[in-house]
């Protein structure tokens, strides 16, 4: 019992419907992926706390 494509059915499909590949896709940059991460309103919220908490911590000291 034969498994798979003949070779010769092979070559027909590859020449009819192209190779099996996934076309590439060109995500966003680092710099982008890292801007994005700063447009969340839980980061700037948490950003903002730890900036006060630095400033009062100063205050304190």
């Amino acid at each position: 019992m034969a498994a798979g494509l003949t070779e010769i059915e092979a070559q027909r499909r590859l020449g009819e419907v192209g190779p099996n590949d996934l076309p590439q896709r060109h995500g966003a940059g680092w710099p982008r992926l890292l801007m994005r991460q700063f447009t969340d309103i839980m980061i700037l919220i948490l950003i903002a706390a730890a900036l006060i908490a630095a400033v009062a911590g100063e205050a304190m000291a």
